[in-house]
């Protein structure tokens, strides 16, 4: 048979600031494993968006070159340096914190 549990207590919630003062007491909740994936992710999306990015500027330069857009070629490449290299360094923060 079932233990009698008092549903009040599991009706309330736990406040957060309780919940965050758990988690750093306790120290190292974030497995290694995850900490690994999560980087990997992270600076493989980076390393994915500036190869991907700059085939297609290569391939479609002489369009926007053409099209004499606000959006020149300078500001595109910067714009995926800026997201590529933005993902990388978050990557790597993931990987040590």
């Amino acid at each position: 048979m079932a233990p009698n549990i008092d549903t009040t207590a599991l009706s309330k919630s736990p406040e957060l600031s309780d919940v965050l003062t758990q988690q750093a007491q306790a120290g190292g909740y974030d497995c290694l494993p995850c900490r690994l994936m999560g980087s990997a992710v992270f600076t493989g999306m980076g390393i994915y968006s500036w190869a991907s990015g700059t085939s297609q500027l290569r391939k479609r330069e002489l369009e926007i070159l053409r099209s004499k857009s606000f959006y020149t070629l300078g500001m595109r490449k910067a714009s995926i340096w800026v997201l590529s290299g933005s993902l990388v360094s978050l990557g790597i923060y993931r990987l040590y914190n």
